[in-house]
C-alpha cells in the first residue's frame, strides 16, 4: 500500500532521544529505512544527492559496511544509484 505523505517524522534522525537509543548494526533493512526517511532526503522521499562517504558518515558506519548493506538492498531491487552523479533513489 502506497502513501501520499510520510507517516514518519524525518527530523527524528536528529533528535537527542533517538540518537541516545541503541543503534542497530549496519544492515540492508536499516539502510533502506534510512534512505526513505533519513535526514539527507528532500521533498521527494527516497531521493538523495550524496556519495558513499557522506551516507556512511551520516549513518556512523564504515564505507565497507555501507557498501555491503547497499549491495543487499540493490540486489532486492529497492534502490538504484548513479554514483558518478551522486544520486540515489530508494523505492518502497
Amino acid at each position: 500500500m502506497e502513501s501520499r505523505y510520510r507517516t514518519i517524522h524525518c527530523k527524528m534522525w536528529g533528535d537527542e532521544w533517538f540518537l541516545a537509543l541503541t543503534q542497530p548494526q549496519p544492515c540492508g533493512a536499516w539502510l533502506w529505512i534510512w534512505l526513505l526517511t533519513g535526514e539527507l532526503t528532500d521533498v521527494v522521499p527516497g531521493l538523495i544527492r550524496s556519495g558513499e562517504l557522506g551516507m556512511a558518515e551520516a549513518l556512523g558506519w564504515s564505507v565497507e559496511d555501507f557498501r555491503k548493506a547497499f549491495a543487499e538492498v540493490e540486489r532486492e531491487g529497492k534502490v538504484q544509484a548513479s554514483w558518478k552523479h551522486r544520486l540515489r533513489r530508494a523505492s518502497a
